[in-house]
C-alpha cells in the first residue's frame, strides 16, 4: 500500500513538474536594452589600433523551447569603430606630407609648399543589427548564448588631426605662411561595405527581470571593400535591459 501510495506521488510530481515546464515551453518575452560598446578593427597593418567607445540601443525578443534551450532574435542600433594614431599604416605615430609646387605669372613664379601632419584618426561607423541567437541555460537566469548577426551599415565617418602649414614665396622674395591646427572629418560611407556578417558571443543573467547582457562580436565581412588591406571589425557590448514576458 505504501509502494502504491509513493508511486502515486511521484506521478503527481512529474504531472505538477511538466505542467510548470509546458508553461514556461514556447513563451515569449521582450526586452529593451541599452548599453556600451567597445572595439577595434583587426586585420592586415592594424597593430597600431586601438579600442574606441559607442553606444547601442534595441530590443530583444525570446522564444523559450524549454527549459533549458531558448532563441532569440533581436533589432539593434550599434556605434562601433576604431581608434588609430596614424592615417596610413607606415608604423610610426604621425604621417607628415611635404609637397611643393609652383604657379606662374606675368611677373614671376610663386612657390608654394605645403606640409600636413595627420595623427590621431577616429573610425566611426553605425550599424542597423540583427542577432539570431541560441541561449543555453545553466541555471536560473544564466545564459550562455552564440548565434550569426546581419548588420547593414547606416553611417560611416572618418574624423582625424590635422596640423602643418602651407608657405607661398612670391617674385619679390616676400613670403607669406598660413599655419593650421585642427580636427576634420570625412565621410566614407561609400569606401565600406554596406552589408555585415558576425558571430556574437556572450553570457547574461537575469535578476527579478532585469537583464546583464555581455556579447563579443567577431566580424566576417571585410569593412573596406576598394582597400587592398583587410580590416575587420571586433568589438565587446555590455547592455542593460527589462525583460517583459508575453
Amino acid at each position: 500500500m505504501k509502494t502504491i501510495y509513493r508511486i502515486i506521488v511521484a506521478i503527481v510530481c512529474m504531472t505538477q513538474t511538466q505542467i510548470a515546464l509546458a508553461q514556461n515551453t514556447g513563451k515569449w518575452s521582450l526586452t529593451p536594452k541599452v548599453g556600451l560598446t567597445n572595439g577595434h578593427w583587426v586585420g592586415d597593418h592594424a597593430a597600431y589600433e586601438s579600442n574606441r567607445l559607442g553606444w547601442t540601443a534595441g530590443v530583444d525578443a525570446e522564444n523559450k523551447i524549454n527549459e533549458r534551450l531558448s532563441l532569440s532574435f533581436g533589432l539593434q542600433y550599434s556605434q562601433i569603430g576604431s581608434t588609430d594614431d596614424i592615417i596610413k599604416t607606415n608604423y610610426i605615430k604621425g604621417v607628415s606630407y611635404l609637397t611643393t609646387g609652383i604657379i606662374i605669372l606675368e611677373d614671376g613664379i610663386i612657390n608654394i609648399t605645403d606640409s600636413h601632419t595627420f595623427s590621431n584618426q577616429r573610425k566611426n561607423l553605425g550599424y542597423l543589427q540583427i542577432p539570431v541567437l541560441a541561449n543555453l541555460y545553466l541555471t536560473k537566469g544564466l545564459s550562455i548564448k552564440a548565434g550569426l548577426q546581419f548588420n547593414i551599415l547606416t553611417r560611416a565617418k572618418l574624423k582625424y588631426h590635422v596640423e602643418g602649414f602651407t608657405k607661398f614665396d612670391f617674385p619679390d622674395n616676400s613670403s607669406n605662411t598660413v599655419e593650421f591646427d585642427e580636427d576634420e572629418t570625412i565621410g566614407i560611407f561609400s569606401d565600406c561595405s554596406k552589408a555585415d556578417i558576425s558571430v556574437p558571443v556572450g553570457i547574461s543573467y537575469e535578476l527579478k527581470n532585469i537583464v546583464l547582457d555581455a556579447r563579443y562580436n567577431f566580424g566576417l565581412t571585410r569593412i573596406m571593400r576598394h582597400n587592398p588591406d583587410r580590416y575587420y571589425n571586433r568589438y565587446l557590448s555590455i547592455t542593460l535591459g527589462y525583460k517583459f514576458n508575453l
